[in-house]
């Protein structure tokens, strides 16, 4: 296997002192707070929005796990190794900013496309960053403690984000959210694309 040009060598350091894990670690943490908006308040969206039933809601889960499997799966293990990981969840970040400012977009017909849309990306970002784990941890000779503490950023994520999405929609409404979702996912494209320009570098 190539070397990929993001990732550092192999060290001994404890990821507690890792400036570089911790940075990714915080990074991770951020976009799964955006994808888990996904999980907490999309459905939300559609019942509050939209009048769904809860078996519409399941459907449209169902469909979503179809997706990935039928479509996201193959086309992750078609790609990986052709270009730097980061790049990938960049990509993945950005359409997810595009994702949810279109749910702003005024009529059903605009939602329903940035729904199908987001379902068919919504696991990019975690794909694409789970391969850089890999990378990373190869090159640790405590891969175990880097694993654990990669973990825990989803963690702390699962917490913070139906709370950081309630509170905005009881305080300014759905389309405050999106926009603040979208805005944080801009936030974490930056800092991926400090760390890839760092590595290259």
């Amino acid at each position: 296997m190539s070397e990929d040009p993001e990732v550092p060598k192999t060290v001994s350091i404890s990821p507690y002192r890792d400036r570089n894990f911790l940075l990714f670690v915080l990074l991770t943490m951020l976009g799964a707070v955006v994808f888990m908006q996904i999980l907490w308040t999309i459905p939300l969206f559609w019942q509050k929005t939209y009048e769904w039933s809860e078996g519409q809601i399941g459907k449209m889960l169902a469909l979503n796990g179809l997706l990935v499997f039928f479509i996201e799966m193959p086309l992750v293990h078609r790609l990986e190794g052709r270009a730097p990981a980061l790049g990938y969840v960049r990509f993945g970040l950005i359409l997810y900013a595009v994702s949810f400012c279109a749910l702003s977009a005024a009529g059903w017909n605009s939602s329903r496309t940035a729904i199908y849309t987001r379902h068919l990306l919504r696991r990019n970002v975690r794909n694409a960053i789970q391969p850089q784990l890999c990378f990373w941890t190869l090159r640790r000779q405590q891969a175990g403690r880097y694993m654990a503490l990669y973990t825990m950023s989803y963690s702390v994520a699962n917490i913070i984000a139906p709370f950081l999405g309630t509170q905005v929609i009881a305080a300014w409404g759905f389309h405050a959210l999106w926009y603040l979702v979208a805005g944080l996912a801009l936030v974490t494209w930056v800092g991926f694309w400090f760390m890839s320009n760092k590595f290259q570098g």
